[in-house]
């Protein structure tokens, strides 16, 4: 499933001289792609940047566009650091995945019936209790009270 936000502007791409790294240009219009590993709700993702992305970093993005395993992100320099857009953009990244591995985890977890929840707690019960509550029903020996010594044999003639 690939995800498109905005309008796409169509050109040539160039590679940016390394010159050029410092700032970006006013009004110029810059592409950044970025594969990724898997991305499992690329609407989520795509949201995610459009609402941080501009917070973080002084640009205005022009279109994105999320697939499976790349971004394309377009964006307009206003100006901005690079470094703080190629330093912020793992963050964010990282944050997305997480987001998206903790709805994983809701999802699995309520998909799960109340009474395998309910046997889960019992084992766990049993595993830290079982061993104090397996001694407790051990039989005890009954109390050995004081008694005397028992007399001495009678002498052997």
């Amino acid at each position: 499933m690939v995800f498109k936000m905005g309008v796409r502007k169509l050109g040539n791409l160039l590679n940016i001289p390394e010159e050029m790294l410092g700032e970006s240009v006013i009004g110029a219009v810059y592409e950044v792609q970025i594969k990724t590993k898997g991305i499992s709700n690329p609407q989520q993702v795509a949201n995610l940047i459009a609402s941080e992305l501009p917070n973080r970093v002084n640009l205005t993005i022009r279109y994105i566009e999320v697939g499976a395993d790349y971004i394309i992100l377009q964006i307009e320099g206003s100006p901005f650091a690079w470094a703080l857009l190629l330093g912020f953009l793992p963050q964010l990244l990282l944050l997305a995945g997480v987001v998206v591995m903790f709805i994983s985890v809701w999802s699995v977890i309520s998909a799960i019936p109340s009474w395998a929840w309910a046997l889960l707690a019992i084992g766990g019960g049993l595993v830290l209790f079982g061993p104090t509550i397996g001694k407790a029903l051990i039989p005890k020996p009954a109390p050995v009270y004081y008694q005397p010594p028992p007399p001495p044999p009678p002498p052997s003639y």
